[in-house]
């Protein structure tokens, strides 16, 4: 899910800003911005995700925010730990078929290894609807804190 910059006046004004300011005030206002959105983000997925602590291991606590001058990116689960079928589900009933060997002899093998999962939800059930809804929030958070850091910048610079 992306927010679109050039349907936004204040979304346009902020990346000029950005684009603009000198490389510490930059670095400070990322900083700032992280500090303020990933808190705000994992409080989002743990007020939506479901009482399952496999929920909370896999989605929440490994949760955070990559800032940079021209994007906030929200990272929801954390690789090798199964994010995509604890989000979204599984087909339960796929089953894996394989030739098994013991003592010499061939014996065919059905696994449904993908049972321990949910079924499959296309619409996600923690992180892309707590985005859907959080994304125009942490757009205005990050305009705010950019807005708060230039103004004390130039408070700074004129003292």
């Amino acid at each position: 899910m992306r927010l679109d910059v050039r349907r936004s006046p204040a979304l346009t004004a902020l990346i000029q800003v950005l684009a603009t300011i000198p490389n510490e005030v930059a670095k400070e206002n990322r900083k700032r911005t992280k500090a303020v959105v990933v808190p705000e983000w994992k409080k989002g997925l743990a007020e939506r995700a479901p009482g399952e602590r496999i929920f909370h291991e896999r989605l929440v606590s490994p949760s955070t925010a990559y800032v940079s001058d021209r994007n906030v990116k929200l990272i929801g689960g954390a690789n090798g730990k199964f994010p995509r079928e604890t989000e979204f589900g599984a087909y339960r009933e796929e089953v894996a078929e394989y030739t098994g060997r013991r003592n010499g002899t061939s014996f065919p093998v059905k696994r449904r290894a993908q049972r321990q999962f949910w079924h499959f939800q296309k619409s996600g059930r923690v992180v892309w609807p707590t985005a859907s809804d959080l994304i125009p929030r942490i757009a205005s958070l990050w305009i705010q804190t950019t807005i708060r850091t230039v103004h004390e910048s130039i408070e700074k610079g004129t003292r």
